[in-house]
């Protein structure tokens, strides 16, 4: 049986002692004005209740592209590219066996 993890209070409060800063814009450019890192694009991770359908293995991310929920603004070859070298899991693996 795998190991079940509790997270309470206790948990998140010893987590950010770690934290050394936050950024008070979460937005670090170049000169340019060009982000480096922007929080922002990561919002999909606290918008939504439930994670994408990609994630949860409903679709693939080529047909999500295709019907329009996901877009890519870039080169599909190269994350195709970096998609290939993933290993594939199957759902609910054990992460750490004893």
């Amino acid at each position: 049986m795998a190991a079940q993890i509790s997270f309470d209070d206790e948990h998140f409060e010893r987590a950010s002692r770690g934290l050394v800063a936050t950024h008070a814009t979460g937005r670090i450019q170049r000169p340019s004005g060009n982000a480096v890192w922007d929080v922002a694009d990561h919002d999909v991770v606290r918008d939504q209740t439930e994670p994408p359908d990609t994630v949860m293995g409903r679709t693939t991310i080529a047909d999500a592209m295709g019907e329009g929920p996901m877009t890519l603004d870039g080169d599909l070859d190269a994350l195709l590219a970096v998609f290939a070298n993933l290993d594939t899991f199957s759902r609910g693996f054990d992460i750490v066996t004893p």
